[in-house]
């Protein structure tokens, strides 16, 4: 998002993500059953993480476990902080 220069579009996007990202997420891995368990670490999946640390029963959609969930959204934590900190420096400079 910190590539798009445009102010409506990352707001149009930071909502797409946030409202619909983990539907999208698995309606993908529904439709395409066969690639479940290499869609199932894609980053929309990964906003599962509260329910279903509360709830395991989600662990049917995410396809992961709690211990694998955890451990994807942390690298995607650092996969995206690392991604924005060298896109923010490169804008400014």
């Amino acid at each position: 998002i910190s590539l798009i220069r445009s102010s409506a579009v990352v707001i149009v996007v930071g909502l797409f993500i946030g409202f619909l990202g983990s539907t999208s997420s698995a309606f993908i891995m529904q439709a395409l059953p066969e690639l479940k368990p290499v869609l199932a670490w894609n980053p929309l999946n990964m906003i599962n993480i509260i329910v279903q640390l509360s709830n395991n029963g989600l662990r049917q959609t995410t396809a992961l476990s709690n211990g694998q969930i955890i451990t994807g959204t942390l690298l995607y934590a650092f996969l995206f902080l690392v991604l924005g900190l060298w896109s923010f420096n490169k804008r400014h400079l």
